[in-house]
């Protein structure tokens, strides 16, 4: 029995399927792993952003009069 995989909600078996059907399944799998990736890793740099942009703020009133607004520069998501 060789692997599954599921398309708009119906399982299929690798065996039961062309070759060509695998071949676009192990793409289609790779896609979503990659798109994935991608996510995390816009994740992590919006967090690395966003700890630089409060690093700068506290460097900068920790050395010049007057505050500065550094939440308007704060991405969520």
């Amino acid at each position: 029995m060789g692997r599954k995989f599921t398309l708009d909600g119906k399982e299929y078996d690798t065996d039961s399927v062309t070759q060509e059907a695998r071949d676009l399944a192990s793409r289609l799998a790779f896609a979503q792993e990659r798109l994935q990736d991608l996510v995390n890793q816009q994740a992590l740099l919006i967090r690395a952003r966003n700890a630089y942009i409060l690093d700068l703020k506290t460097e900068i009133e920790g050395r010049a009069p007057g505050k500065v607004d550094a939440s308007a520069l704060l991405v969520s998501e």
